[in-house]
């Protein structure tokens, strides 16, 4: 009976540490681009810096315009929900994995983005788009 006790608390062992793993949650970002925690876009919006400021959100565009946004809403395709920030000078083609319909394209995925904010505009830093 005790090697079914230690197998017990060997898969319980493994079960949680593959419950710690983040990997998935870490935010991606396009080419050549600063890496790090990020802020949210409430705090970007928020923030009264000249300086770069490292956003974390989701990418939607539209043939309108792009929007770095807090979450996604659960339409397909999917819009902007909560805060977001209209992003000039993304190139869009610097985005691995950016999802496509009926006009939008979007990423189903934590990302960043380094550039000024100002009135509710991220302008991308020319190292972050590409």
């Amino acid at each position: 009976m005790p090697r079914i006790d230690l197998l017990l608390t060997l898969l319980l062992a493994v079960a949680l540490l593959s419950a710690c793993d983040s990997s998935e949650d870490e935010p991606t970002s396009p080419p050549s681009s600063a890496m790090g925690p990020g802020i949210s876009i409430a705090d970007a919006l928020a923030s009264d810096s000249d300086q770069p400021l490292l956003v974390n959100g989701a990418i939607v565009a539209t043939t309108t315009d792009v929007r770095l946004c807090e979450v996604l809403l659960e339409s397909y395709p999917p819009q902007c929900g909560g805060d977001y920030l209209i992003v000039e000078g993304l190139d869009l083609s610097t985005i691995d994995g950016l999802e496509e319909a009926s006009g939008v394209s979007w990423t189903d995925f934590a990302f960043q983005l380094l550039g000024t904010v100002q009135d509710g505009v991220l302008t991308v830093n020319s190292l972050t788009s590409g």
